[in-house]
């Protein structure tokens, strides 16, 4: 009989809506402007344009199929970590892209492309 430390509990904490969810890739980027001086050297940096790019895999059931729109805005199940200059406490996620395979299983493969942005701020 194994030991169990902890809850046990480990990798995603829950299936994201619609999905039986396989993976979630959080990709962390902002752009930098870097200030000169008068010689024409660094003298520092500013950072704007913070987003997290998302990748979403899994499957959901040929029976009920996955339905969303590029452009709405995604609300995910799973806490996102925190690894932005600002907050994860505002701001908007919304969705990019869908891949959709089917095939003649009971299950067909979804890939969600989304991005948040900190600033943005859905009506």
């Amino acid at each position: 009989m194994a030991t169990t430390i902890g809850d046990g509990v480990f990798g995603l904490a829950a299936d994201e809506t619609g999905c039986i969810t396989h993976t979630i890739k959080y990709s962390y980027s902002q752009d930098e402007a870097e200030l000169l001086d008068k010689d024409n050297e660094v003298t520092g940096v500013a950072f704007t344009k913070e987003k997290v790019d998302i990748s979403i895999d899994g499957k959901f059931p040929a029976a009920s199929p996955f339905s969303t729109a590029i452009g709405s805005a995604l609300t995910l199940i799973n806490t996102m970590p925190d690894f932005l200059q600002g907050s994860i406490s505002a701001g908007t996620t919304y969705v990019q892209s869908v891949d959709v395979d089917q095939d003649k299983g009971e299950y067909h493969d979804l890939s969600i492309k989304a991005v948040y942005r900190p600033s943005l701020i859905s009506a």
